[in-house]
């Protein structure tokens, strides 16, 4: 954990250090967490709209997970990660 923190302190301060100061980069850490929300909520919806549970690759992995949690919330905690 404490490497992970060492890692993104440098990288934060490396990249203020490339800046006119801090507030380019902070700008930018919030664009991107919109973009990213956006783009989570774009997946969700596709999964949740399109295709079925036997879908080539993406029904079994990635449809299932989306419509699964609409019918049992908790179904997420009771399977491994991938």
């Amino acid at each position: 954990m404490s490497f992970t923190l060492f890692i993104w302190w440098k990288l934060a301060e490396e990249t203020i250090a490339h800046h006119i100061g801090p507030a380019p980069v902070v700008i930018g850490f919030i664009m991107a967490e919109f973009v990213v929300d956006f783009v989570s909520g774009i997946l969700h919806w596709a999964c949740d709209t399109w295709g079925e549970f036997t879908t080539p690759i993406v029904g079994p992995s990635l449809i299932r997970g989306f419509r699964m949690h609409h019918l049992d919330p908790q179904d997420i905690t009771r399977h491994g990660f991938i």
